[in-house]
């Protein structure tokens, strides 16, 4: 497997590193907020069953999912 990054030699000044480090940045937040939503509209898709076998209010279902949005936030703010 080859390795296609390539990172500026040793001695490079920082200046010169900080757009490799910028485009990282923005990439990783970018898949970190495509993967929160993703898994909303998963659990959003998922609602109308527990609507159904538990006979829960909207406003139920809106708990469950604020509920469920802050733990997955919450356990995604140590890699942040």
């Amino acid at each position: 497997m080859t390795d296609t990054f390539k990172a500026p030699p040793l001695g490079t000044p920082p200046a010169e590193r900080a757009p490799t480090r910028r485009v990282w940045t923005v990439a990783l937040a970018g898949l970190g907020a495509l993967l929160c939503s993703l898994d909303v509209v998963v659990v959003a898709t998922a609602l109308p069953a527990p609507r159904a076998d538990f006979g829960a209010s909207l406003s139920d279902l809106e708990w469950t999912i604020n509920a469920y949005n802050l733990v997955f936030a919450c356990r995604w703010r140590p890699w942040a």
